[in-house]
């Protein structure tokens, strides 16, 4: 223990004492000397743990070099790698992308070494087991330690089997593979499994054809073809076959076919034709009974509440005449949302879409644990179906307790907690009532440069309540013609207050009122009509007061803030297995404000000649906003991939206002932007801050910017994946401003100014969480530093660089 800890802990007991005897009253210099004190504690704890991690890795790394078979059960081998040779292909990289998932299925997590570790997680797990359950060494041996990867458990056999399968399945029917047992070690204890592909062109189809049976279907089947998953041309696939006999069966049910089943269709395979080619014959099974060939409606529908199946019949039902529905009576949930939604009775046949539709609806209600609809045949009537629907309810209220330790976008970390109350069912119609209250202590972590060190930190607490409907609120009544998805209404109020300390604190105060729904699987719709934003700054620093008086268009942006308006956001986003050129996501959102204030302009109570530009003795913002994030993700394996992304936006103040306000603008850099620079210290254009206390208060912003990422993404070894990256963006103003030269938007020079790093990264995947490291450096900064632009020949170059840690991707 250094001599510095041992006086803060002699003046930490002191200090406890006095307090005791109420001698003592907590001050300024009384709470800076508790926080140096836990620092140096949390320090002196880190670094002992850093230590003692290092000791007992090194030690792993040494007793490596010990047997980690003798400790093997009688008659095992130890499992140490899976290997690949390939025969008919000179490059992997070739192969067809549907067969990395077929022939990887070899592929066992094995106990194989890492740089000079060999396979020291095994070690530690046969060497290192402690003996209480808590502690440095049990930590390690939990977090570190991997159980030997047996022989026995892993099955080659089985596997060599399953990769044949999987390549006869796609299509490569000519394609072999086999298998090599090496072993090695003492008592040839270790084992090796080498699996050689011969690799052959995958067959494609060139004929799809439907014979007719002379059943009623033909006509219908016929009809469908023009949507089939079995295309002349393309490759063979199982998985096609197996799709196209679904969508058949799926397209029959939905024209009243209820008991058609796909076992009732027949793929015949020519492959005999020559040139890797195959005729398809679809026939349906010539003795399938008659009622399985006829079509179905619905005649009634029943719904039970948390009622066994064999007890049914012994309960009374009601009637609702205007649904044509029996059900239940009970007490938990308003019975007239159920029946609105129960799309069976909606065609003169039974159809899978309605069924499809009705159970979606109950199971994104989210307050039924169990949702089923079963039919059975109607004896009273030929050709019809009752519909049994039972739901089995769900409690109503739940509760969460979230801490975190979280670091975010704006390179800002420290502890955090939410305390979360939500009611699901609050007024007997599904809808969700939802109370969180918030609180965090936050500092910068901005050390790596001196004059980026400020000393900051910053600490919040706020709370938010929000109600969502299950359906629309309108004044007008809307029939929702989208049966599968539900669309929802929401509002949401909200208090939070915010302090940087030394400078300023600030509170924001908003509501907003909206809708949101999915018009299809792709397209997710958000529409708010109202936002009411109150912005406020209760305290200000002479310090920063001063800062204001240098900056006057900034010190508008920090104005007492009223912001009014309406937001419009719109997101396709396509995933697909089958494509790997399908799968994006974009986002363009609108944010207009001050519009609704136009109605108070001939209100002479509310405003005044003296003060145009106020309401309510708040500066009213006037601005439009649009920003597009749009994300690429091209898959180049099952576990790699080259991810893009582009984001634009603008805002635009109008009016009244000539500023748009603090909290709406853009800003640059950042762990989750371009991560070789500090969050928010980028831009506007080429300006670039004198390094001065005063001019490193605040944030830099703009009112355009223009940003993107190329990151390729690539695994390295269990739970450790890594990528390498490029970014590129900036931020600039609208107008010039005297006390920010270079900043404002010139389309023929914008590119000059861009900002680019690049860096490569880590990433530790914990299932439910990730956690991300990044080291990045600056290649091109937007203003000439040492006369340059580019970084490459700066002596510097190293020493900029920005190391940022976070949880999840950065897009």
């Amino acid at each position: 223990m250094d001599l510095e800890l041992r006086k803060h802990i002699i003046h930490l007991v002191i200090y406890l004492s006095l307090k005791k005897k109420n001698k003592l009253m907590i001050g300024q210099r009384q709470y800076t000397f508790l926080i140096n004190l836990s620092s140096h504690i949390m320090g002196s704890i880190r670094a002992l743990s850093i230590k003692l991690s290092l000791f007992f890795l090194i030690s792993a790394s040494i007793l490596s070099s010990c047997s980690n078979t003798k400790k093997l059960p009688d008659g095992e081998k130890l499992y140490i790698r899976t290997w690949y040779k390939w025969n008919g292909k000179k490059k992997v990289e070739k192969l067809p992308f549907k067969v990395y998932d077929i022939v990887y299925t070899g592929t066992v997590r094995s106990n194989w070494s890492f740089f000079t570790f060999s396979r020291s997680g095994l070690t530690i797990y046969n060497y290192m087991q402690p003996k209480r359950n808590w502690g440095v060494q049990h930590y390690v041996w939990s977090v570190f330690s991997k159980p030997p990867v047996l022989l026995s458990k892993v099955h080659p056999e089985n596997r060599l089997l399953k990769i044949q399968q999987g390549l006869f399945n796609s299509g490569h029917f000519d394609s072999n593979v086999e298998l090599n047992l090496k072993y090695s070690g003492k008592d040839n204890k270790k084992v090796k499994a080498i699996y050689t592909v011969t690799f052959k062109d995958s067959y494609h189809f060139r004929k799809y054809n439907y014979f007719s049976n002379q059943y009623p279907i033909d006509r219908l089947i016929t009809t469908s073809l023009d949507d089939s998953f079995i295309k002349p041309g393309e490759e063979y696939w199982l998985n096609n076959v197996k799709n196209e006999r679904q969508r058949i069966t799926d397209y029959l049910r939905n024209e009243g076919y209820f008991f058609f089943k796909p076992e009732y269709l027949i793929f015949d395979m020519d492959t005999t034709i020559g040139n890797k080619e195959i005729d398809v014959a679809l026939r349906i099974k010539s003795n399938i009974q008659r009622s399985n060939q006829e079509k179905y409606s619905v005649n009634s529908v029943e719904i039970f509440f948390n009622t066994n199946k064999d007890s049914i019949n012994n309960i009374d039902l009601v009637y609702d005449s205007t649904n044509n529905i029996y059900f239940q009576k009970q007490d938990y949930f308003k019975q007239k949302y159920i029946n609105r939604v129960i799309s069976l009775l909606d065609d003169p046949i039974y159809k899978l879409d309605n069924h499809k539709a009705t159970l979606n609806y109950m199971n994104n209600f989210g307050i039924f644990k169990l949702s089923e609809i079963v039919y059975s045949k109607d004896s009273s009537k030929a050709n019809t179906l009752n519909a049994h629907i039972y739901l089995t309810p769900s409690k109503p209220i739940s509760t969460s307790l979230e801490m975190n330790f979280a670091t975010k976008s704006n390179d800002f970390i420290g502890p955090f907690a939410v305390l979360a109350i939500s009611h699901g069912n609050i007024f007997k119609g599904a809808e969700r009532l939802n109370i969180q209250l918030s609180g965090g202590l936050e500092w910068q972590k901005r050390a790596k440069k001196k004059e980026y060190d400020l000393g900051l930190n910053s600490y919040g607490i706020g709370i938010q309540t929000s109600l969502e409907f299950p359906r629309f609120l309108l004044p007008f009544k809307l029939k929702n013609k989208n049966k599968i998805y539900i669309p929802k209404t929401y509002a949401i109020i909200g208090f939070k207050i915010s302090k940087r300390v030394k400078y300023y604190q600030s509170s924001v105060s908003h509501i907003n009122f909206g809708y949101e729904w999915r018009a299809n699987k792709n397209l997710l719709v958000k529409i708010e009509p109202l936002t009411f934003n109150i912005y406020r700054m209760m305290e200000t620093s002479p310090e920063f007061l001063d800062y204001l008086k240098e900056f006057p268009s900034v010190a508008r942006s920090f104005q007492d803030q009223l912001i009014i308006g309406s937001t419009y956001s719109l997101t396709i986003e396509k995933h697909s297995k089958n494509n790997i050129l399908k799968n994006y996501y974009n986002n363009i959102s609108i944010d207009l404000a001050g519009n609704l204030l136009n109605l108070f302009a001939t209100t002479e109570s509310k405003l005044t000649a003296s003060s145009p530009d106020k309401i309510f003795n708040a500066t009213y913002s006037q601005y439009f906003k649009v920003v597009n994030d749009f994300r690429y993700y091209l898959a180049l394996s099952p576990k790699s991939a080259l991810v893009t992304r582009l984001i634009g936006g603008i805002g635009v103040p109008y009016n009244k206002s000539t500023v748009m306000p603090f909290i709406k603008q853009f800003f640059a850099g950042g762990s989750n932007d371009l991560r070789a620079f500090y969050a928010r210290t980028v831009g506007p254009g080429s300006y670039k801050k004198d390094l001065t206390q005063s001019s490193l208060l605040l944030d830099q912003s703009g009112e355009i910017k223009i940003a993107g990422s190329l990151e390729y993404r690539f695994p390295i070894m269990y739970r450790l994946n890594g990528a390498l990256f490029i970014d590129a963006g900036n931020v600039w103003l609208l107008n010039e401003d005297p006390s920010r030269i270079g900043g404002k938007f010139d389309f023929n020079t914008f590119y000059k100014q861009l900002a680019v790093g690049a860096g490569l990264g880590a990433r530790i995947d914990l299932d439910y969480v990730v956690i991300r490291f990044d080291l990045a450096i600056p290649l091109r900064k937007p203003y000439k530093e040492y006369n340059k632009y580019w970084t490459f020949t700066s002596p510097h170059i190293l020493d900029d660089y920005v190391l940022s840690f976070a949880v999840g991707y950065p897009f």
